[in-house]
């Protein structure tokens, strides 16, 4: 296997193992030309693709509150989909999640485990949520869907529940922060089995997903809480981390069944498109949930080892992935506030604004994840690492196997 070659099959040696729980429990490690290394750039690539796929339909619903009747486009036969980027997001956060963690079940590292997950998503997304309340209360314009001010559901952004604030609407402060609450719940539970062996919580966690989601199919919920918990979505998470206990088990074997499930996974999902937008059920599971575990389960067996720029900035998309997901509630009303002002948004067909709107999403996120979110991530593990171990230690700057 030769390391100049772009795109390589992933080997499964211990050093991939080491490398990844190495980066992502805030170790210092020699990744520069590891497979651990390689295999996580090809998940940030994938994690790229998710964010800007969520974005781009964002840009396409924003362009067309301008443009109402915009005619034909070639946005509009994918761009309504783009939620199917969370779905990927999910699977690839059980997937890592139990690919790093893969030897702490029976260990009873459940507060250490909640602590670096906090650090992982807390601090931008308070800072952000932070942001949104101020914009409420003095730029309420701003968002296309009214808020009001209620304690419990400012509350519920914080905290990460959600709380219904209009009928049928229970979104957080950041619209898209809803995912987090599925993201939140997924990290207590996973904590809360880490004290068993792997066999065991494995198996526990497996039956209290699989049997919500039992429950929701006989008794469907109109509550913003048990609709979470019985959503078919907590399944992406646990297929997502079956990909990683798969790999541990079997290693990289049968490796043409698994690039060709990659290729099945990517037409299933083209061909879901023409259905555009799909509710939290078990059409979108079948739909989407299915390819993206595919998808997943494909890409995390390449190794990614870009030597150009341009490979370099789908990976470090990857890395701002989370800050673009979230800026975008506040860049894309921005941005076409600009181009509306230029006369673009309106004038210039919607492929053009779509685009413009997602690239400007793409930099503000990036923007955001250099100023904002890596600064303040590091600065909070390195002064959890001094107080645990009484010095300062160094941190890495790759966050691609936190989730």
């Amino acid at each position: 296997m030769r390391p100049s070659r772009l795109w390589t099959l992933a080997g499964t040696d211990s050093t991939v193992r080491a490398g990844a729980a190495d980066c992502a429990l805030g170790q210092e490690t020699a990744l520069s030309a590891s497979p651990a290394k390689d295999r996580l750039q090809s998940i940030q690539l994938l994690r790229a693709f998710a964010a800007l796929f969520v974005v781009v339909l964002h840009s396409y619903t924003r362009t067309l509150v301008a443009q109402p009747d915009p005619g034909p486009s070639i946005s509009s036969l994918f761009a309504l989909s783009g939620n199917a980027g969370v779905d990927l997001f999910f699977v690839i956060s059980g997937y890592i999640m139990f690919h790093v963690h893969h030897d702490d079940f029976g260990k009873g590292r459940s507060g250490s485990f909640l602590l670096k997950r906090l650090i992982r998503i807390a601090p931008i997304y308070w800072i952000l949520s932070t942001v949104a309340l101020l914009v409420i209360v003095f730029v309420p314009s701003m968002f296309v869907v009214p808020r009001t001010l209620d304690p419990l559901w400012i509350a519920g952004s914080y905290l990460f529940f959600p709380v219904e604030y209009a009928p049928s609407l229970n979104t957080p402060l950041l619209q898209v922060g809803w995912t987090l609450n599925y993201e939140a719940y997924f990290y207590l539970v996973l904590a809360a089995f880490l004290f068993l062996p792997r066999r065991i919580a494995v198996a526990g966690i497996t039956v209290l997903f699989v049997g919500s989601v039992a429950v929701g199919m006989v008794r469907p919920f109109d509550h913003p809480w048990p609709q979470m918990l019985t959503s078919w979505l907590l399944l992406e998470f646990l297929l997502g981390g079956f990909i990683a206990l798969v790999q541990h088990a079997s290693g990289d074997r049968f490796r043409t069944a698994h690039l060709a499930g990659l290729a099945v996974g990517l037409v299933l999902l083209a061909a879901s498109f023409p259905m555009g937008r799909l509710d939290e059920d078990v059409t979108r599971f079948l739909f989407w949930g299915i390819p993206s575990v595919l998808i997943v389960n494909g890409v995390c067996r390449l190794r990614y080892n870009p030597k150009g720029w341009f490979g370099r900035a789908f990976v470090t998309l990857g890395d701002a992935s989370y800050s673009i997901y979230l800026v975008q509630v506040f860049s894309l009303p921005a941005a076409a506030l600009v181009l509306g002002r230029l006369g673009i948004l309106t004038g210039a067909p919607i492929d053009v604004n779509v685009i413009l709107l997602t690239v400007a999403t793409a930099l503000a996120g990036w923007l955001t994840w250099r100023i904002v979110e890596r600064p303040t991530s590091l600065w909070l593990r390195q002064y959890v690492a001094a107080k645990q171990v009484g010095r300062p230690q160094a941190l890495p700057t790759n966050h691609a196997s936190d989730g």
